[in-house]
């Protein structure tokens, strides 16, 4: 009786709380204006935080809730199916804010599916995922408002990777990655002037190789 009265409910947060499958599909099923839901695990070092019970088959409830802006699944260990979640994420085009973190079903089939379906995306979060080169590009062709991405743990890039999203997504504040060159982080901040990036992981005399190279380049084009 209590879920019935919900239908105008847009936002809901269940971070650290016992949920299932069950109880998420019911809330699904009963608030059709729902914007918001986030059921990431809110601290990554409890010893809970791979007790998140909800598994694939809850996606498609998920995905009946077409209005939704915002989804946070971060630390559900039990999502494994890609085609699944690629089917959810395919219905949800007014996402803007994404936390996949740490779910074992993110791969590059997925990330492809969700740059394709959800144009507006303005947040993303793919640590400890499986991004390599191909995920990047797609997300700079498609997802052009992006400010945020985390890309920390398992990801492989390439600097024409990184470049190929700093050509697509200019609007790009925050950038989290592990071993990006020093001319990749470069050319990033040279293509999104608003991105916060900090160089002073790279040794000077990297950024000075790298400072070289570029003038050189454009010597070259200059000449």
């Amino acid at each position: 009786a209590a879920l019935a009265n919900l239908k105008c409910l847009m936002e809901l947060t269940l971070c650290g709380m016992a949920f299932d499958n069950d109880c998420i599909s019911k809330i699904c099923k009963s608030c059709p204006n729902l914007q918001v839901l986030n059921l990431t695990w809110p601290d990554v070092n409890s010893s809970y935080v791979w007790s998140v019970k909800i598994t694939d088959d809850v996606l498609v409830d998920i995905a009946s809730c077409t209005k939704l802006k915002e989804l946070g699944l971060g630390y559900c260990s039990r999502v494994k199916n890609a085609q699944a979640l690629s089917t959810m994420l395919m219905s949800l085009p007014d996402l803007q804010k994404l936390n996949l973190t740490s779910i074992p079903a993110v791969c590059d089939n997925v990330i492809i599916s969700l740059a394709e379906s959800c144009p507006k995306m303005k947040r993303l979060k793919l640590q400890n995922c499986v991004v390599n080169p191909c995920s990047l590009y797609a997300i700079g062709k498609f997802c052009t408002q992006l400010e945020y991405l985390d890309v920390r743990g398992k990801a492989i890039q390439t600097d024409s990777a990184w470049k190929a999203l700093g050509e697509g997504c200019s609007e790009l504040q925050t950038v989290l990655a592990q071993n990006m060159s020093a001319e990749a982080r470069i050319n990033l901040q040279f293509l999104c002037p608003k991105l916060k990036i900090r160089l002073r992981e790279q040794s000077p005399q990297s950024l000075e190789a790298v400072c070289e190279q570029i003038r050189g380049e454009n010597v070259n084009a200059v000449s």
